[in-house]
């Protein structure tokens, strides 16, 4: 923009480039601004996902490059079944469920109990109960009780078991879910990154010497008043 300012003020250049390149400044801050909006959703994101807090920072590794070995979904699968937190939440709930059913059914069922009891008595020894020793004096206590409970509530107990069914089902599909969801995500990365792979050899090998070779001939061009800022721009 400089440039351009001191070529119109010595009546070489043309206003309009001024006024596009002022728009081009303005719209890359425009861009600018919308790839931070979206790298803060991203970092929060990968935060997300790493169990931490949204502002952690995240930055990437050094000599962190591309993994080129082999892509086993099954190993992967089963790695993502491990680490994600949800599978092992649904899992936990689908034990629950179970423990509620078991307990259910065993509250609709006709309890019976036994009980047993012994106390040892020791013999009088005083004065009395040597003179007149009691009946059975010293003779221990044995008791044995037996008792049922016999539920009444059929339907109440009944519900709660059938509650406790649905939860266990509810869990199962819940894990269902998320099994799906990580095979899905998994599928659509095993067939995405071959093609990235692709595009990233299109652009260093290709594009992007295309480019530098592009414009490397316009700042020459521009160097040698050939051309104005505007070709310079767009090379650029």
């Amino acid at each position: 923009e400089e440039m351009a300012r001191a070529r119109y003020g010595t009546g070489v250049g043309l206003a309009q480039e001024i006024v596009k390149l002022q728009a081009e400044i303005a719209m890359t801050e425009a861009r600018r601004l919308q790839r931070e909006q979206i790298r803060a959703e991203l970092v929060v994101a990968i935060n997300t996902l790493r169990d931490r807090p949204g502002t952690t920072p995240v930055r990437r590794g050094p000599g962190e490059q591309l993994y080129e070995g082999p892509l086993d979904l099954d190993a992967l699968r089963s790695r993502a079944a491990v680490l994600r937190p949800e599978v092992g939440e649904a899992g936990a709930e689908i034990e629950a469920a179970e423990i509620r059913v078991t307990l259910a059914d065993q509250k609709s069922r006709p309890d019976l109990t036994f009980g047993l009891t012994y106390g040892w008595v020791d013999r009088r020894d005083d004065a009395a109960g040597r003179l007149q020793p009691p009946e059975g004096n010293g003779d221990d206590i044995l008791g044995v009780s037996i008792g049922t409970s016999i539920p009444l509530w059929a339907e109440s107990l009944e519900a709660a078991t059938q509650e406790a069914v649905e939860r266990k089902m509810a869990s199962a599909e819940m894990k269902r879910a998320i099994l799906g969801e990580i095979e899905g995500g998994l599928v659509n990365a095993l067939r995405s990154i071959p093609l990235l792979r692709e595009q990233l050899d299109l652009f260093e090998k290709t594009l992007l010497v295309q480019s530098e070779e592009s414009l490397r001939l316009a700042e020459l061009a521009y160097a040698a008043g050939t051309v104005g800022a505007l070709d310079l721009l767009d090379a650029e």
